[in-house]
């Protein structure tokens, strides 16, 4: 993506302001979770934490997707 795609009005994600806040604050989040994994995995061994920490991982990539991609909003059909 260039910056000029940026720039216009054609329904980018980073016309919007949100898009630009992640984009500074992901850093910071990152090394927060690399602080925890480093934690959770001095205290447990690798085959309790790592199965635990990736389940939690996929559910929130979940729960994320439905409402970025706005999965329940729409039209209810009854016929399905």
């Amino acid at each position: 993506m260039s910056l000029t795609a940026s720039q216009r009005r054609d329904g980018s994600d980073f016309y919007k302001p949100w898009a630009w806040i992640f984009v500074l604050v992901a850093p910071w989040l990152v090394s927060i979770k690399l602080k925890y994994v480093s934690v959770g995995l001095a205290c447990f061994s690798v085959q309790v934490f790592m199965p635990l920490y990736q389940a939690v991982v996929v559910a929130c990539n979940a729960v994320c997707g439905i409402f970025y991609y706005e999965d329940f909003r729409g039209e209810y059909d009854p016929a399905l």
